[in-house]
């Protein structure tokens, strides 16, 4: 199977290669959880934001939070797209704190699988300076990119995006049966 995650969903895709990697033909994980986290200090007010918000439903804290997260200080793509998708998920999603926990060397080596890892150079949550080498170190075939000048919350160029549609486009069994996507921790229609 195809598949692409995102944050805490590409967590998730790194749970299905420790124990299934068989199912995996190909995968595209992208600033993901589950791989090299960041359990520093430096995320306690990014933490502080986000309980502020559950606790009040202040927008300015989702703002805040957002803010962070994007590593930037240009609000105006955030409150039309993300924003919305953020107050979605801190009110009716409840992540357990430590999880995904991070791919075990030994179950990153069973899986053959062509994998891309993006990851982002200002990522709070998880930073490419500790992803990248990592996803290089415990896979055996792994492709890595840098997005440059960017956090957790990012776009990607169009160019990036062809990278990432060329990466699976080198698919043949998919092609063939019409397999379903994996996106994130959901089933997507290709």
């Amino acid at each position: 199977m195809l598949v692409l995650g995102s944050s805490y969903g590409a967590g998730i895709i790194t749970k299905l290669i420790a124990t299934a990697p068989e199912r995996i033909e190909k995968s595209v994980l992208l600033v993901p959880a589950g791989i090299k986290n960041n359990l520093s200090l430096n995320i306690m007010p990014l933490a502080l934001s986000m309980l502020q918000y559950r606790l009040t439903k202040n927008k300015s804290y989702l703002l805040k939070n957002a803010l962070q997260l994007a590593a930037s200080a240009d609000s105006r793509d955030l409150e039309q797209h993300i924003l919305p998708t953020s107050a979605d998920s801190f009110d009716h999603v409840h992540v357990r704190a430590g999880m995904p926990s991070n791919i075990l060397e030994q179950s990153a080596k069973k899986c053959k699988a062509p994998l891309l890892i993006i990851a982002a150079e200002k990522d709070c949550l998880f930073p490419a300076k500790k992803v990248l080498p990592r996803a290089q170190a415990i896979f055996s075939n792994c492709q890595t990119y840098l997005l440059e000048n960017r956090g957790h919350l990012c776009y990607l160029t169009k160019q990036e995006e062809q990278q990432i549609i060329t990466f699976f486009k080198g698919r043949t069994h998919h092609e063939r049966t019409n397999l379903p996507l994996l996106w994130g921790n959901s089933i997507c229609d290709s």
